[in-house]
């Protein structure tokens, strides 16, 4: 029975690291528009990166969508 234990793998943590800052996180989210900017980010860095996008590529994301139209209901 050690024999085995010895020689199964231990398992290893996966390293939470946010692509635009580069630093360790606990939360991360899946950005990925283009095959250039995709990857996990943090919440401040996957902001960033949503605010940089077009209104017509915002409108593809159903929250922003739903956001718009409530806003234009109560105009």
């Amino acid at each position: 029975m050690s024999l085995i234990n010895s020689i199964r793998p231990k398992p290893q943590s996966i390293a939470m690291i946010c692509n635009g800052c580069m630093k360790e996180k606990s939360l991360l989210a899946w950005f990925g528009m283009t095959p250039l900017n995709q990857g996990l980010y943090c919440g401040k860095c996957w902001q960033e990166r949503f605010k940089r996008l077009s209104n017509k590529q915002k409108n593809e994301w159903s929250f922003w969508k739903l956001k718009q139209e409530k806003i234009n209901a109560t105009k």
